[in-house]
């Protein structure tokens, strides 16, 4: 059998495959038989709001039967779903309303399809959208779906916003499709024997693709809301252990978050020994937390081999590169010094040593390489910018010029290559100039991150020019823990201690801040940009 070409095709064509709902994402499985007769009803609700074929509908939904239900019948119904975080994502119900209401404009959307407790915000921010109700679009009278040529788009996945404001990746279903076959293929998925585990939201790239790999490999999938691990970490492998996980989605993150918060005792019984892919990316990936997630879960069944990183963006569905699934991950140490001259060579002592964590090899035939700012080609353990071509690229932004989806694109991502494996060195956008070099701030960052009282992933380093000399300072906006052992002061004195040890870098202002004080993403990535400016008073907290 061929491999389907979109989303209606996937549905037809399942016949192991469903998905499961867990942890307070609901209960029970369905069938993706049994998903696309409720896509069928849910396309007709659509149809009888006057919602139809190249409409956007915005699906502001939690985890859950009711996203599932509209996805599917936006998809049969010829409606780009453009998924957005509830409110508990955002921080605050006013930069929800903001959010909501620029993101609308942007794609000229003509519905929003949430649970009836939002309608009241999302009128207040967007007026102008019809309101869907997906418990009541789902008791419509089943409609014939629509076929999609594959050109079409699938969804509009939108951008983190780490550098920029969001922007809609149009995604197509034959990119879709590409992507999901390259992944399932790498990864040795299976229909019959394959369970997917995924507690990761739906409106970021990796939660929603790594869904949707399972329905295009019809495969077993087990979801449950983000909050679920983020409340209770262990959650997410007892979920492994239970439904015999073989395939499961993270981001970096989480294998730290995992490693340092749960408790010998809640491990009782634990088998991981099922987990045979635990994909690792979506942030810079730091080999500590590689080892110590390993070492922290070998007792429990976890094999070497499992941890995956990878390498991806929303501009190429999900994912570009892939260590090989049938060996452990591997990392090189090369000179600090040296990489931010531009050369990965080897360190001149331990005080200059950096490990640099492989993304693996492209997934075949996607192509991957490097090239200077005058835009030649370079050669292994030359840094520069990396470009991509292959199947799985974008179409463009939505509003904004079409895009040649077989032409090369420029990730804004720096790195090396070396024996055909990437490194990626950080963003392009992001780098630290100080005194003439160039730094990565994901190196300071997790420095910082490593003194015991920084919270895992909430700190963020940038420059400021001194007033004085015009030269640019180095500085942190770091969140505390709320039972940090150290007081404020001690806990400065270690941060800037450890940055100096491990980066060589004065860190010459640093400002602790309580939970939320360090501007993220919806999905958790650090927005450095908004972090500087709240830090400059540019910008509320």
């Amino acid at each position: 059998m061929s491999f389907p070409q979109s989303i209606l095709e996937a549905l037809e064509a399942s016949r192991h495959g469903g998905v499961r709902l867990a942890g307070g994402a609901g209960e029970g499985r369905r069938s993706y038989g049994e998903l696309a007769a409720r896509a069928r009803r849910l396309a007709g609700g659509l149809a009888a709001a006057g919602v139809g074929r190249g409409d956007r509908a915005l699906l502001v939904l939690p985890t859950g039967q009711a996203f599932v239900d509209a996805f599917f019948g936006c998809s049969l119904a010829g409606t780009i779903p453009c998924q957005l975080s509830p409110p508990e994502g955002f921080g605050s119900a006013r930069a929800f309303r903001a959010r909501l209401a620029g993101l609308a404009r942007q794609v000229g959307a003509a519905c929003a399809i949430a649970e009836a407790q939002l309608h009241a915000a999302i009128a207040e921010a967007a007026p102008e959208l019809r309101l869907l109700d997906p418990t009541e679009l789902v008791t419509a009278p089943e409609v014939p779906p629509v076929r999609p040529a594959p050109a079409d788009p699938a969804f509009v996945q939108f951008t983190s916003g780490t550098t920029r404001t969001p922007r809609g990746v149009v995604v197509s279903q034959k990119a879709l499709a590409a992507n999901t076959e390259q992944i399932g293929r790498a990864t040795g998925m299976r229909s019959e024997e394959t369970v997917v585990v995924s507690w990761l939201p739906m409106f970021h790239d990796m939660g929603l693709v790594g869904w949707l790999v399972s329905l295009f490999n019809d495969t077993e999938v087990v979801l449950s809301p983000p909050r679920s691990f983020l409340r209770r970490p262990v959650s997410w492998l007892r979920t492994i252990s239970e439904w015999r996980g073989t395939h499961s989605p993270a981001p970096t993150f989480a294998y730290g978050y995992a490693a340092s918060r749960v408790r010998d005792r809640e491990l009782e019984g634990l088998d991981l020994s099922s987990w045979r892919t635990a994909f690792v990316g979506a942030e810079p990936i730091p080999a500590d937390v590689l080892r110590t997630f390993a070492a922290r879960f070998a007792p429990y069944g976890l094999a070497p081999e499992t941890l995956l990183p990878c390498y991806g963006m929303a501009e190429a569905t999900l994912a570009l590169t892939f260590c090989p699934d049938d060996w452990p991950w591997n990392s090189v140490l090369v000179s600090r010094r040296a990489l931010q001259a531009g050369h990965a060579r080897p360190p001149d002592g331990e005080d200059d040593a950096l490990e640099v964590v492989s993304c693996g090899v492209p997934l075949d035939p996607t192509e991957v390489w490097v090239e200077d700012a005058a835009g030649h080609r370079l050669g292994d353990d030359e840094v520069g910018e990396v470009w991509v071509r292959g199947p799985s690229l974008f179409s463009g932004y939505w509003g904004e010029a079409p895009r040649d989806p077989t032409a090369p694109f420029a990730t804004g991502d720096l790195g090396f290559v070396r024996k055909g494996e990437l490194y990626v060195a950080g963003r392009k956008k992001d780098l630290l100039i100080l005194r003439g070099e160039n730094h990565h701030p994901e190196e300071v960052e997790w420095a910082a991150a490593r003194v015991p009282g920084v919270r895992m992933g909430r700190c963020a380093a940038f420059t400021v020019p001194d007033p004085a000399t015009g030269d640019e300072r180095l500085c942190l906006l770091v969140e505390a823990e709320r039972r940090a052992l150290l007081a404020p002061a001690e806990l400065e004195v270690a941060i800037r201690r450890r940055v100096h040890e491990e980066c060589g870098l004065a860190v010459e202002d640093l400002r602790l801040v309580g939970p939320g004080g360090v501007p993220v993403t919806t999905s958790g990535k650090v927005r450095r940009a908004a972090a500087r400016a709240r830090f400059l008073g540019e910008e509320p907290e």
